[in-house]
């Protein structure tokens, strides 16, 4: 049991005599935020402009909590981010106080959007647990965004990983004692998802870039985007598996081009690994296997049981319907329980539910948990997003990070009449 001593009395130390102590803060740490309309408490992605737009009163909620028991979070407020709309509001959130423990802080704004150009909002927040920032020996950094958008203009961000060998970056497990530097490619892609290709195209800005953890990795090419065209860049660098995680972005930005008013084009796609395990450590009897846990969503009308993808909706019938969305929750190691955290999550038209971790606090061994919601959607919209995140670690293991993600779209208001839909893992 010397690993255990060493970790617990020494809270705050990354590796003491070959002895890994990782952070346990990122698991407890989580921010949310939501937009409703004022009028009626509707979510902002349920309204259906039509013809008409103006000035629209909202409700936006910010909130961030530290969910570990005994210990505060610092922040580091020249990290943190807080917008609504193109409104800058970090500085009137006060990231300069400790967060304590088990505690949550919000803030709910009135604001006035315009459903003209759709509406915005994101959080970011970066900190570590106790008084002691990150430092080359000291891992104990965590951070999590969120960000919200329904806007008339629709792009695409995303990227991806894979190491030298050719092997996703989330795939990439090493023991603590054998830790070291990797040569790994990211994959970036925006894409304007626009139909119209009279009204459609984006003119992007200097702002779309991609990133690997804080350093920005600018686009390539910055000239007016078609409509449904996608255009990708890459960049190999060196990450070093002995780090807690490593991460990336990319973010989509620009407006409408050669159309008289403001419209606003943006999205934006964040991914976090954590690579390292401590197979040696005699507390937990790790065996050498990486969590492999895995997230999916179905979508059926509920009238008819026939996919979503199918429904197709024209601009003269389109309206409410009830569909029944699964999410489903795999756990494909037959030999180990994972253990949820509060970051598991699933979101309708970017109204995000936690899962109710006393109702599932694990997915057993080579078991699934399927979450069914019916929910009256409106085929009047563009595109009905949802997404289901798993995330946790092994029972009674905190050295071993489960994570996985999926996103799904579908696009009911077709006047062509062919439905199409996106997944993205």
């Amino acid at each position: 049991m010397i690993a255990t001593f060493l970790c617990a009395a020494a809270f705050f130390t990354y590796a003491i005599k070959g002895v890994v102590c990782q952070s346990i803060c990122d698991p407890y740490f989580n921010v949310t935020m939501s937009c409703k309309l004022k009028s009626n408490n509707m979510p902002c992605e349920e309204l259906t402009v039509g013809g008409v737009c103006g000035n629209t009163p909202l409700v936006y909620t910010f909130q961030y909590c530290n969910s570990n028991l005994t210990t505060n979070i610092t922040f580091d407020p020249a990290r943190c981010q807080v917008f609504m709309d193109l409104r800058n509001l970090t500085s009137t959130f006060n990231f300069s106080r400790p967060l304590p423990p088990s505690t949550c802080r919000s803030r709910t704004i009135d604001y006035v959007g315009n459903s003209c150009r759709g509406f915005y909002g994101s959080i970011y927040a970066y900190g570590w647990l106790g008084q002691t920032p990150p430092n080359p020996t000291n891992k104990n950094a965590c951070y999590d965004a969120q960000n919200f958008k329904t806007l008339i203009c629709t792009p695409s961000a995303s990227v991806d990983c894979v190491t030298g060998n050719n092997q996703p970056c989330n795939r990439t497990r090493v023991n603590a004692a054998n830790c070291t530097t990797l040569t790994a490619t990211y994959f970036y892609t925006y894409c304007n998802l626009n139909s119209d290709p009279g009204t459609g195209k984006i003119n992007l800005n200097n702002k779309t870039f991609g990133t690997i953890n804080d350093r920005i990795i600018n686009a390539t090419d910055f000239s007016i985007l078609p409509t449904q065209t996608c255009r990708t860049f890459q960049e190999m660098t060196t990450v070093n598996t002995c780090n807690n995680f490593f991460s990336a972005s990319m973010k989509t930005e620009g407006t409408i081009a050669n159309v008289a008013r403001y419209q606003y084009c943006f999205d934006y796609n964040f991914i976090k690994y954590k690579p390292l395990i401590n197979f040696a450590d005699p507390e937990y009897n790790y065996t050498k296997q990486w969590c492999d846990v895995t997230a999916s969503i179905g979508c059926r009308q509920t009238s008819n049981d026939a996919l979503c993808n199918n429904l197709v909706a024209s601009t003269t019938s389109c309206g409410l319907t009830n569909v029944t969305y699964n999410f489903t929750m795999c756990n494909r190691l037959s030999s180990f329980n994972v253990r949820l955290n509060p970051k598991t999550y699933y979101a309708i038209s970017g109204e995000i539910t936690r899962v109710n971790l006393t109702a599932i606090p694990t997915l057993q061994g080579g078991g699934c948990r399927t979450i069914l919601r019916t929910v009256s959607v409106n085929t009047c919209n563009d595109i009905l997003p949802s997404q289901l995140k798993v995330e946790g670690t092994i029972a009674n293991s905190r050295f071993t990070y489960c994570y996985a993600f999926r996103f799904f779209k579908f696009s009911p208001l077709a006047p062509t009449g062919k439905p199409s839909s996106v997944v993205l893992e």
